[in-house]
């Protein structure tokens, strides 16, 4: 059936673990409403497919501070 999308919340971090291979860590959660007003939720484990357009915040952090140097001439 359809639900409407209460929150989608979650991280993942992408890590090179040698050899060209990369894992991934983390998850997503999600709460979704019924059309009779249930709220369920829990992991996320495949595809959420959305019946109507959505709208995705997504973020990206450099560990430890990094900063870029100003090359000079």
């Amino acid at each position: 059936g359809r639900f409407e999308i209460l929150t989608l919340t979650g991280s993942y971090t992408v890590s090179d673990s040698g050899g060209g291979m990369k894992s991934r860590t983390g998850g997503l959660s999600v709460s979704l409403a019924s059309p009779d007003g249930r709220v369920i939720g829990g992991g996320v484990a495949g595809m959420l497919t959305a019946a109507s357009p959505i709208q995705i915040v997504v973020g990206s952090f450099v560990p430890d501070g990094f900063k870029m140097q100003k090359q000079r001439k």
